[in-house]
């Protein structure tokens, strides 16, 4: 979650970080210990299910943003977890694959994260984010509706930096709204704000 609150206005916006919500393990204490995936298929899709219902419920629509490697033992797991997210079919789930390592060459091609924002920015525009003016009656002028639920295999480097990226642009679309600084026509990060 980031918050801001700059004079009498208070912004947020929440993100999720999560592995990938289907029953799989890495045993052993090996660097990069062996991926093995749950046999039982069914115990699998009712553990994902469960877990977008209440995802769902909290935030009514998500946008999965999963970072995996699309080659290697890391494959084993996207393929799993696309054929699962296809059981539950449902337009309030997006699923967008964005190959990290691949496309940030590790990382010393960082920036590549833009690619994804370039990809992702119309959904983070339609799941806009809170903002409350407490000098206005009607102090809520925007509510998030929506959630950016980011993965890797651990949750760590590249879901924080995927993370981070969004968080950034997003907070840069925050104050440029709220008059602090300047471009916010530039930002293709823009939501309509609605007054409710």
């Amino acid at each position: 979650m980031q918050i801001t609150t700059v004079g009498t206005h208070s912004t947020s916006i929440v993100m999720v970080r999560g592995s990938v919500p289907i029953l799989w393990s890495q045993p052993g204490y090996k660097y990069k210990p062996t991926l093995v995936l749950d046999k039982d298929f069914d115990k699998s899709s009712q553990v994902l299910e469960q877990h977008f219902v209440e995802q769902l419920s909290i935030y009514h629509r998500v946008c999965i943003i999963n970072t995996l490697n699309q080659t290697g033992q890391e494959r084993k797991l996207v393929d799993a977890y696309e054929e699962h997210l296809l059981k539950i079919n449902t337009p309030d789930i997006s699923y967008v694959a964005f190959d990290f390592h691949k496309i940030c060459h590790g990382s010393s091609q960082i920036q590549n994260v833009q690619l994804l924002l370039d990809r992702i920015d119309s959904i983070v525009k339609d799941f806009k984010f809170f903002w409350l003016n407490t000098a206005q009656a009607d102090s809520i002028l925007c509510l998030q509706d929506g959630v950016i639920r980011v993965n890797c295999m651990d949750c760590l480097d590249r879901t924080n930096v995927v993370q981070s990226y969004i968080a950034k642009e997003v907070l840069t679309t925050m104050v440029s709204l709220q008059g602090y600084c300047s471009g916010s026509s530039t930002s293709p990060l823009v939501p309509t704000v609605v007054t409710l």
